[in-house]
């Protein structure tokens, strides 16, 4: 619920700066515009959902599982740091 209200806020701050130097926009773009935050707010929570659901299975321990962690971790932030970086 923490990610899809921080998303929602976020989306709401941003367009109010966007929207600072325009007198007025166009209504069809505003009700797009909403039904795209509430759609990215709801997959926020269900990506959440399925994380927390995800933390519940009991997959055991030992080596293997804590490499197979550290190499996801690795990926993740691979994904990050090339999302990241300034384009050409």
């Amino acid at each position: 619920m923490y990610a899809g209200g921080l998303l929602t806020v976020a989306e709401l701050a941003y367009w109010s700066v966007e929207l600072r130097g325009r007198a007025h926009e166009a209504e069809r773009l505003t009700e797009r515009r909403i039904a795209l935050v509430a759609v990215l707010a709801l997959l926020a929570i269900s990506a959440g959902g399925l994380v927390l659901a995800a933390t519940s299975v009991d997959l055991g321990s030992g080596v293997a599982i804590d490499l197979l962690g550290v190499a996801a971790a690795v990926g993740a932030l691979a994904v990050v740091a090339s999302l990241a970086r300034p384009r050409a």
